[in-house]
């Protein structure tokens, strides 16, 4: 364990204002923020494991890759309650601090689609935040994973961080249309996930029948609980 504390990356949250980095709410490990949904579902259906015709009733919460998803990188939550509301087909949102919680987005934003069920109308979360990587890292941007129901959405990038030329990250989102309510402080809104550059290139190639059913009887159908987990995934940790 000390081994891989050396061994970790690490990664900067600037804040640019004293005000912000004095009342903010700051950016996690994904891990602290699991959705309720996945907390309360059952391993298998029914509650009891079964297996038919070479199938298990094994639920999402038994598929390692998903909770990877959700655990890896950081959460940016909401840092103070506000209140959102449609008028005219557009959204409006509203708060009591003394600050900005989110901005306007310029109305050229309203030509790239947005998901269905989302305003076209983007809005900004004044963050206050810039991030700083070690060189040869950037970060993912994206939805915090298993929160498709969520008012906000958040728009996918990728920015180079290992660069002190990153200002501030106001990051673009939709908002859901007609909702109206309070989003309350600690709601996630964005995940922030580091990754390694690297150059890439594809190949193709093919594997028979044959040799498919030997490779899958050899590890994953010769195992029937937890093959992945067991034997596959690698864990990583966020601090």
């Amino acid at each position: 364990m000390e081994e891989d504390t050396k061994m970790a990356k690490e990664i900067e949250f600037i804040y640019i204002t004293e005000h912000s980095y004095n009342t903010y709410l700051r950016p996690e490990p994904a891990k602290t923020f699991i959705p309720d949904w996945y907390k309360d579902l059952q391993p298998y259906k029914n509650g009891k494991f079964g297996i038919h015709n070479g199938v298990t009733n094994a639920t999402a919460k038994k598929c390692t890759p998903l909770l990877d998803s959700m655990v890896t990188g950081y959460i940016v939550p909401l840092w103070a309650d506000v209140y959102v509301e449609d008028i005219e087909n557009r959204p409006s949102i509203s708060w009591t601090t003394s600050v900005n919680v989110f901005q306007k987005h310029d109305e050229s934003a309203t030509l790239m689609p947005p998901p269905e069920g989302y305003s076209k109308h983007m809005v900004k979360y004044v963050s206050s935040l810039t991030v700083r990587t070690p060189k040869g890292y950037s970060i993912l941007v994206t939805q915090p994973s298993g929160y498709q129901d969520s008012p906000f959405r958040t728009v996918p990038a990728i920015i180079d961080t290992d660069t002190d030329k990153i200002l501030d990250l106001p990051f673009p989102l939709w908002v859901q249309e007609g909702y109206t309510g309070i989003v309350e402080k600690g709601t996630p809104l964005v995940q922030i996930i580091p990754f390694k550059r690297d150059n890439w290139k594809s190949k193709f190639s093919f594997i028979t029948g044959e040799e498919l059913r030997v490779r899958a009887d050899r590890s994953f159908n010769s195992v029937i609980k937890n093959h992945y987990t067991r034997f596959v995934w690698k864990k990583k940790d966020f601090k």
